[in-house]
């Protein structure tokens, strides 16, 4: 049997809410943690963990879902990612510090 692309779904599956919870406190959560870790720090200042997290990985969800399907197209992927990360980065980070 062929292997389904992890970001497909299951025609007519839909996980129950609490297991979506979960999965996503798994996940997530430990972008929320890192940073929290980091206004906690004051290495970032933003509104809120939740903030950062969700402008991360919405983020990198949509970049993983361009390369996977094959529609995104630069010269180099890594170096890429790196100027979409330090983008948000650069708006939490505080005056005056390295980003």
């Amino acid at each position: 049997m062929p292997q389904r692309p992890q970001h497909q779904h299951l025609p007519g599956f839909s996980p129950a809410p609490e297991i979506r919870a979960a999965r996503r406190a798994e996940t997530l959560g430990h972008v929320v943690r890192a940073a929290q870790d980091c206004l906690t720090a004051g290495t970032l200042v933003a509104p809120d963990a939740i903030h950062v997290a969700r402008t991360c990985w919405v983020t990198m969800h949509g970049l993983c879902s361009l390369e996977v399907a094959g529609l995104l197209s630069v010269d180099d992927e890594d170096a890429f990612a790196d100027a979409l990360i330090h983008g948000i980065v650069d708006q939490v980070t505080p005056p005056g510090r390295p980003g």
